[in-house]
Order: structure tokens, then sequence, then C-alpha cells
């Protein structure tokens, strides 16, 4: 997976992890994974494994990873339609007469994770 890729990754997005060759598994198969949350610059994604029904209840087995870098390992795979900005903005500061535009890049939705959210912020 490409750096800019790890940026815009966001939930509902699909993520392709290529396992390493065992003996069982000599040329391993992709494996495919849905994005479901990012938390704390970490992305967390699933893949069910199997399900089952047992009297009008659904039973469903997923494997979770929590990825908290980027990887050769991962492919990114979009499955959504959206517009990426990868840009950012110019800031002048008064202070020097605007002489010295600073480039201040976007947050992704990985560095948005980051913060803390307002709810455990706020006292109780």
């Amino acid at each position: 997976m490409r750096d800019v890729e790890w940026d815009n990754i966001q939930e509902g997005d699909h993520l392709d992890y290529l396992p390493l060759p065992s003996k069982q598994e000599r040329n391993p198969t992709p494996r495919r994974y849905m994005v479901y949350q990012l938390i704390e610059g970490r992305v967390q994604a699933m893949r069910p494994l199997k399900n089952h029904h047992d009297d009008g209840t659904l039973f469903s087995q997923n494997e979770i990873v929590v990825i908290s870098k980027n990887s050769d390992r991962w492919t990114y795979v979009s499955v959504k339609g959206k517009i990426v900005a990868t840009g950012g903005f110019i800031v002048t500061r008064a202070a020097d007469g605007h002489a010295n535009p600073e480039y201040q890049k976007c947050p992704t939705d990985l560095e948005r994770s980051l913060k803390p959210s307002r709810k455990s912020t706020e006292p109780v």
C-alpha cells in the first residue's frame, strides 16, 4: 500500500491482506477485510469467516484485525466513489506582514481519529 492510500483510508473501504506462505498454503490468496472503524490512528477491519443458523438465530464468526501502520502486505481497494482532497491551505501570518506564507496539510481521517473525542474531555 502506498503512503497516500494509507492516509486516505475511510470506514467502509476494503483492504486486501496477503499472508506469508506456509507449508499448508504455499501460494496464499489475498484475504479481503472491510474497514469498520478508525480509532487512535489505527485501522480496525474485519472479514466474515462463517455463518450458521440455529432456530431463527444467525451466528457469525468474524476475524478482526487492528492495523497500526502501513505495510506492503496490505493493498488498498476503494469500494466507494469519493473525492479526495489531498492538498492543504496557505496561511499567512500578520506578524510578519504576510511576507512568509506557510503551507498546512489538511488532516486525514486517521489523523482526526488521534484527537480525543469531545465526550471524553467533558466533565461528568
